[in-house]
């Protein structure tokens, strides 16, 4: 199955400041905790076409909290049905596709914001499907 990016949207975006507690760390040792969740919708006209939203929340620790739904429009080689969904592309290319995004637009929603420049890890779904 070859899956293909048609368009995307930020459905949803939320940033909190955290109140910053004094600690001995700086910024280059904090800890960053990214939770990922998806869902998948399918066209009904469009057997070929269909939608995975990503709902994230990415903390800073004791700097920032974000929230983001971000949605992803594919188009597909194949029909997508329940068995499509469980295949490796959907566990390995669509959330190594989505997370690039993701990622480049939560670090700049943060230092955009004035509240520093924080880099996002980087999740190797192939070495790691998404579940």
């Amino acid at each position: 199955m070859n899956v293909q990016l048609i368009s995307k949207i930020v459905h949803k975006a939320s940033i909190k400041v955290l109140e910053k507690k004094e600690n001995k760390s700086n910024d280059k040792q904090v800890k960053i905790h990214v939770r990922l969740d998806n869902e998948i919708f399918e066209n009904k006209n469009d057997k070929h076409s269909f939608r995975v939203r990503y709902i994230s929340a990415i903390t800073v620790e004791n700097r920032v909290e974000v929230n983001v739904e971000y949605d992803f429009h594919f188009t597909s080689s194949d029909e997508i049905n329940e068995e499509a969904a469980k295949s490796e592309v959907f566990k390995s290319e669509i959330p190594s596709i989505a997370y690039a995004y993701l990622k480049v637009y939560v670090e700049s929603l943060i230092n955009l914001s004035g509240i520093g420049n924080y880099i996002l890890p980087y999740f190797d779904f192939y070495a790691d499907p998404f579940e």
